[in-house]
C-alpha cells in the first residue's frame, strides 16, 4: 500500500477552489514521483 498527498496553504485573499486545485496539482506531482511521498504547493 502506498499514500500520496498534495497539500497547499491557504493565502491571503485566495479561494477555497484556488486552494484544492493548488493542492490537486501537488497531489498529481507527487503521483508522478513515484507514489508513496508529499508534495506541497507554490
Amino acid at each position: 500500500m502506498t499514500a500520496s498527498f498534495g497539500v497547499a496553504e491557504l493565502q491571503a485573499g485566495e479561494s477555497t477552489a484556488s486552494l484544492l486545485n493548488r493542492a490537486d496539482k501537488a497531489l498529481y506531482k507527487a503521483k508522478l514521483n513515484g507514489k508513496n511521498c508529499v508534495m506541497s504547493a507554490k
